[in-house]
């Protein structure tokens, strides 16, 4: 009792359907579950997560002179002072110069995080520049900044 494919002759086809579609469905339903994991919808958490308390080990960094094409790091550290998760939602940034990185995952009372900023000037001069936390704090909002003189190279 030989088994026939329900494709008939066409044996691309058969292996199509019944090998290789199904695979590459369980691919990706796998790599869902994995982006699933390491990235946690963080907006959820947030409408539903206790209000904490945090604490920037410092509410602004002086970059000082930077130079035009260069680009300067700043680590913000933040304390989570509450009793609940602080679940960082956002962090945004007020100009397209300046980008942050953060761990997606809640904090646990007491424990520290940091906020990783990158500022690659556009223009020449003095700035200061806002990074704004979004998270779940009675405010909902905790601003750093960044400041410093940008010179020509």
């Amino acid at each position: 009792n030989q088994h026939r494919c329900a494709c008939k002759d066409n044996f691309k086809v058969c292996i199509m359907n019944k090998i290789l579609w199904p695979a590459i469905a369980g691919g990706i339903i796998i790599i869902g579950l994995l982006c699933w994991y390491i990235y946690p919808d963080t907006a959820t958490l947030t409408a539903t997560a206790q209000p904490t308390m945090i604490k920037a080990e410092k509410d602004s960094v002086d970059l000082g002179t930077v130079k035009y094409g260069e680009k300067k790091n700043a680590v913000f550290k933040v304390t989570n002072r509450g009793d609940s998760p602080l679940i960082i939602r956002d962090v945004r940034t007020s100009c397209g110069c300046t980008n942050a990185s953060w761990d997606k995952h809640p904090v646990k009372p007491g424990k520290t995080t940091e906020i990783s900023v990158v500022f690659e000037p556009n223009s020449l001069g003095k700035f200061i520049k806002s990074i704004d936390i979004l998270c779940n704090i009675p405010e909902q909002v905790y601003s750093l900044k960044i400041l410093g003189q940008v010179e020509e190279n």
